[in-house]
């Protein structure tokens, strides 16, 4: 289990930056028994919720976990560390326009990479205003996220499915990993 940060401002790379190891494991089951005329396209709103509720009942079936909302289909932490990568890439191309000697181009406002965000990710107007202002809370830290965060975990985490893979399909089950984060 990942350890929790003690204080605000401490940076925590655990569970929050990407989705339990359970829930990918599962997910990748879910993806390799769905239909295969849409399983290569770029899924809708509709077929994310579907994975959420096939992902839902799956838990609730292994580990008699009671039906609720559960989480948002993309987590404000992951909104939050995308954001955090632009405002970085944003500095990074400030910086380098200034040591060229060029024209410095402006940061975008914390309200413009959350209607970024709102667009990227299809989320409702009220949300964009939401994470705009955990954005603006606490940018150094999701500015630190972006710049220190060396994918480690999630790689582990597929290597560890990758030969979960393997075991199962001696055994007839298969998994599907091309949409699980990493």
């Amino acid at each position: 289990m990942a350890r929790r940060a003690q204080k605000e401002d401490q940076v925590d790379y655990g569970d929050p930056v990407g989705r339990a190891f359970l829930d990918k494991l599962l997910l990748a089951i879910i993806d390799a028994y769905t239909n295969p005329a849409t399983a290569d396209k770029k899924p809708s709103v509709t077929a994310l919720k579907k994975r959420v509720d096939r992902l839902r009942a799956a838990k609730e079936a292994l580990l008699g976990q009671p039906h609720d909302e559960g989480r948002p289909l993309v987590s404000d932490e992951a909104i939050l560390r995308w954001m955090g990568s632009q405002r970085y890439k944003d500095c990074a191309n400030r910086d380098m326009a200034t040591i060229d000697g060029g024209e410095s181009p402006k940061l975008r406002s914390d309200r413009k990479l959350a209607d970024c965000a709102a667009k990227k990710f299809q989320l409702p107007e009220e949300r964009a205003e939401s994470l705009r202002k955990k954005f603006g809370a606490q940018e150094q830290k999701w500015i630190d996220v972006a710049r220190y965060h060396d994918d480690v975990p999630e790689a582990l985490d597929f290597s560890l499915l990758e030969q979960i893979k393997a075991i199962l399909a001696k055994r007839g089950i298969e998994m599907d990993l091309k949409r699980i984060e990493r």
